[in-house]
């Protein structure tokens, strides 16, 4: 009874587990260098690839993570920061119809310097979070800035 019971779980989670059960949270940036001290603006899609619809956040609140490193190595270690808006009140989750993708642009501030290599993530929700893709930009030194 025990081995059936296991074979309807596997059968019941396996199909979830390949076709993924949630939407994907995706950054795009439109330039990859940056100045010092810089605000960037960055497209935000929310992704919903299965042919069903799921539960995904509100694109509401959105906070960056950053992680600035110095790519010369001429400073030793690097920054972390936290980005975002935050609410007692979150708006609950919406239901994200299959194949469908909504789209907002959110605005980072940059506090790096000449040199500095900067990696962004986006998270939204609360409770169930979404964390995007990184993406990288450049901080170049003043003589190969365009």
């Amino acid at each position: 009874m025990l081995r059936i019971l296991t074979l309807v779980v596997l059968f019941w989670i396996t199909p979830k587990l390949v076709h993924g059960e949630s939407a994907r949270l995706i950054a795009v940036a439109s330039d990859t260098n940056v100045n010092p001290h810089q605000s960037v603006k960055l497209d935000v899609y929310l992704y919903n690839p299965n042919s069903h619809p799921v539960m995904a956040p509100s694109l509401e609140f959105i906070s960056a993570r950053l992680w600035t490193s110095d790519a010369s190595r001429k400073r030793n270690g690097g920054a972390a920061e936290v980005q975002g808006q935050t609410s007692t009140h979150p708006p609950p989750p919406q239901s994200l119809t299959a194949k469908s993708i909504q789209y907002r642009t959110t605005n980072v501030r940059i506090d790096a310097r000449e040199g500095d290599l900067i990696e962004i993530s986006l998270e939204v929700g609360d409770k169930k979070k979404l964390r995007s893709n990184s993406v990288l930009m450049f901080c170049a030194p003043k003589e190969k800035q365009r």
